[in-house]
């Protein structure tokens, strides 16, 4: 298993020394489903290490004659996970050494979803407000009304973006 990737900008880095990443590729055939498979090794593999599996990516491939599944994930110590609420639906990694909150994961249809943001994005800025930590995130949302539109900026890649949620 390789160490989390680092990436260049320098508001944005890997999600913590002690992450393991790992990518998970099983083939299957006759019948069998490779990405479940890939999935349950990988979340067994973390829980070996008394970690929680954060999957970052999925990738499936069916031929004719073959079906493959690859799995990226992290394996994270599951006290640095950060849920914010149902509705804004995102799952954040709480590493003291980025400024800002890694998002992890996305519930599908939820606030998050709809304002376009990504695994691995770090949002920095929260309806005007600099947010510095995952814990300073799921506060700030937690204070947002019912029927308000708050903007959002974080970093993809090494490029600043901003998007609206609506609540």
């Amino acid at each position: 298993m390789a160490e989390a990737r680092r990436t260049r900008h320098p508001r944005r880095r890997a999600l913590a020394p002690g992450a393991i990443a790992a990518l998970a590729i099983l083939v299957g055939t006759s019948g069998c489903d490779p990405m479940r498979d890939a999935e349950q090794n990988a979340h067994e593999a973390c829980a070996k290490q008394g970690k929680q599996a954060v999957i970052l990516d999925e990738h499936r491939n069916d031929s004719a004659l073959t079906r493959t599944a690859a799995v990226t994930l992290v394996c994270v110590d599951p006290k640095d996970l950060v849920h914010t609420t149902d509705a804004f639906g995102a799952l954040l990694y709480a590493d003291a050494r980025t400024k800002g909150a890694v998002v992890v994961g996305i519930t599908p249809g939820s606030i998050a979803d709809k304002a376009y943001l990504k695994v691995e994005d770090v949002i920095y800025e929260f309806g005007g407000t600099e947010i510095g930590s995952a814990a300073e995130l799921r506060t700030a949302v937690l204070a947002v009304p019912n029927g308000q539109q708050v903007l959002i900026k974080f970093h993809r890649t090494r490029y600043e973006r901003g998007a609206y949620a609506q609540f």
